[in-house]
């Protein structure tokens, strides 16, 4: 960092004011004005509010196409300078006067160095002010708040995929601030979280159009980091994972006195781009402005990516940190009892069934441990949940505590649940996708044009996962999908056709177990080409929502049976009535069949009964071998009604 020595101020300032007798005379209005005017000078000189510090402390971001410059913070109360949302050196002396005359700033009428300290204190460093002209400002709920946070490290969280909540289900990122207080718990330390603010009135397709244009309030928020577990450990039942940063002492300090000053700012909040994960890779900036971690994002941001993105950057990773859910806990709790355990958890969390004194006795104390732990794991679950917040589980819990304390062995829980053995986020494939495949068709008696024929097959997705997938560092048994662009070339016909546009495909698969009971579901919204002989070549619009059970066994390695009841809904002027609706039923087994090959067998039945009325059967073998994280092999096998089609390619994430 270039720092103006405090010689050339003072011989700056020497060559444009007289001085007189006596350092009273210094001091009059017009010797401060004349000090005010030469500090102006000189950052303009010397292009300060060019400098990368001014840049990210504004949140400016250059424009992808021409030049100039715009802030990313829409609140008016963040600028000083009228212009100072595209216009830096506006922003830098309307902010050298506010630091000067000492201009009030927001409800609580701070001062404007107090409100802004990080500003005042780049700006000093550069140009070392002159404490006889700007006189230095007490801050006391400054020092207050900076004594009470009382950092020593910064960790990025990452709290995993979170299906119910349409702007989580690619995951969120926070910030946490851990106290250099040895004996303070992490659950004590802050959290900077940027989100929005949403009104909880909003219907689903409100909340999306809302979300999607930037029509909701973003804010930044600092609260107690017991509260993200709380919330997401526990409630949401999300695994955590806390990437400690290697940052200096006074790099957070220098970001904490930013995240301050972002109690005046408030931002356009878009579910794609300006999100969460990216509004903190710009308090990294600050933290470190030569990192450059926004520049790569201009339509949407993956909290994932961010994660990879940070983990690439050399040395700023010094650690990685597991925080499994609730919901975690007792799954892997579970898969380490046998039957007989099982029976007992059971009895332990039915209020109404009592344990043979005698039965528990007679296992091991490591076992009983285990036994316990899951049954308190359980009713910590279900009253997060709202499940069963009765009094007298409650006593149940407390009393089952108690048994547990008075236990000295361990259940080894920690040991088996080693973080080394999982797959953190940062380590999942990439999340676009391209493929290119080819194939032969047939369409059957009813359809005319050529019966069978060849052919080659393009498509493209943004994001993010599907069932297929390799499941590594993302949720299993579940789809993601948006904007999935395909299209085909048909060789004898010569023509390219729209397979399909999909605008959003979620699939979330829970399998049920004797202690959890989840409900998957699905949501298939976009335009796919009709295979079914009810229109000649029409790509129709498509609702398909379901809602079904999922099982799972290991036999082979890890089996998941599933069944949906589904509506369906699509329209196009080919059909009668331009359109056709109906309900119907899916059936299907996902198997991991080795540690590179995955796939899916569905079949399903839909009765549309009104508009177009018909019956379609539909039956799918799909396989993924995988070369590579990001590199697999496609072999898939339709059969449509009179439909048939055989398709092998190549797919590859990036």
């Amino acid at each position: 960092m270039n720092v103006l020595p405090a010689w050339f101020v003072s011989i700056f300032f020497l060559c444009t004011v007289v001085t007189h007798e006596s350092q009273a005379s210094e001091t009059t209005s017009s010797g401060r004005q004349e000090y005010l005017n030469s500090l102006i000078s000189i950052s303009s000189e010397s292009g300060l509010a060019n400098k990368r510090t001014w840049q990210v402390l504004l949140h400016y971001r250059s424009y992808q196409f021409g030049s100039g410059v715009t802030s990313e913070i829409d609140g008016a109360e963040f600028f000083f300078a009228s212009t100072g949302k595209t216009n830096p050196n506006a922003e830098l002396e309307a902010t050298l006067r506010a630091f000067f005359f000492n201009k009030k700033i927001g409800k609580d009428k701070l001062v404007s160095q107090c409100a802004f300290p990080a500003r005042y204190k780049w700006l000093n460093s550069q140009l070392e002010f002159d404490t006889r002209f700007m006189p230095l400002q007490k801050c006391e709920p400054v020092d207050l708040w900076l004594e009470r946070v009382n950092a020593e490290s910064v960790s990025l969280i990452f709290s995993s995929y979170y299906f119910t909540n349409p702007v989580s289900m690619f995951g969120h990122t926070l910030l946490r601030i851990n106290s250099a207080e040895e004996a303070r718990s992490s659950l004590l330390d802050s959290a900077i979280n940027y989100a929005a603010i949403i009104d909880d009135a909003d219907d689903f397709f409100v909340y999306a159009w809302n979300g999607l244009t930037g029509n909701f309030e973003g804010r930044f928020s600092v609260f107690p980091y017991y509260e993200i577990v709380k919330r997401y450990n526990d409630l949401e039942n999300r695994d955590l994972w806390e990437y400690q940063l290697n940052l200096s002492k006074k790099q957070i300090d220098f970001m904490l006195l930013h995240i301050w000053e972002l109690s005046y700012a408030k931002f356009d909040f878009f579910f794609m781009r300006e999100n969460c994960s990216y509004q903190l890779l710009s308090l990294l900036e600050v933290a470190d402005p030569e990192l450059y971690l926004r520049d790569q994002y201009w339509t949407w941001t993956l909290p994932t990516e961010t994660i990879k993105q940070i983990n690439n950057q050399p040395g700023l990773v010094e650690s990685i940190v597991h925080r499994p859910s609730l919901g975690s806990q007792l799954d892997h709790r579970l898969t380490l009892l046998n039957g007989r355990e099982k029976d007992i958890v059971k009895q332990l969390i039915d209020i109404t069934k009592n344990v043979n004194p005698a039965e528990f006795d007679s296992i091991i104390a490591s076992r009983q441990a285990l036994i316990l732990d899951a049954a308190i794991n359980f009713i910590q679950y279900e009253i997060s949940a709202n499940r069963d917040t009765s009094k007298d589980q409650k006593e149940n819990l407390y009393s089952l505590l108690i048994q547990r304390s008075q236990l000295s062995a361990g259940s080894n829980f920690n040991q088996n649940f080693n973080p080394k053995t999982l797959v953190s986020p940062d380590l999942g494939h990439d999340p676009a996708r391209f493929e290119i495949s080819g194939g032969r068709f047939d369409r059957g008696e009813k359809r005319s044009g050529f019966d069978e024929e060849s052919f080659v097959e393009f498509s493209i997705r943004p994001g993010f996962h599907d069932l297929l997938s390799l499941e590594d560092g993302h949720a299993p048994n579940s789809q993601i999908n948006f904007l999935d662009l395909r299209a085909r070339y048909e060789t004898k016909s010569a023509e390219w056709q729209l397979q399909k546009f999909t605008l959003l495909d979620i699939v979330s698969l829970y399998p049920l177990s004797s202690f959890i009971k989840e409900p998957s579901w699905k949501i298939n919204i976009g335009w796919e080409v009709n295979q079914d002989n009810a229109c000649e070549d029409c790509t129709p619009f498509i609702l398909n929502p379901g809602v079904g059970l999922a099982f799972q066994s290991n036999f082979h390695r890890k089996e998941i049976y599933f069944a949906f009841i589904e509506a369906d809904l699509e329209l196009d002027h080919e059909f009668d009535s331009d359109y056709r609706g109906g309900f119907g039923a899916t059936v299907g087994l996902l198997l991991n069949a080795s540690d590179s090959w995955r796939m899916a067998v569905t079949a399903n039945r839909t009765h549309y009964t009104v508009g177009q009325r018909d019956y379609v059967s539909e039956i799918e073998f799909k396989n993924r071998f995988y070369l590579s994280r990001n590199l697999e092999i496609i072999f898939d096998l339709k059969d449509v009604e009179e439909y048939r089609e055989a398709k092998l390619g190549f797919g590859y994430y990036f």
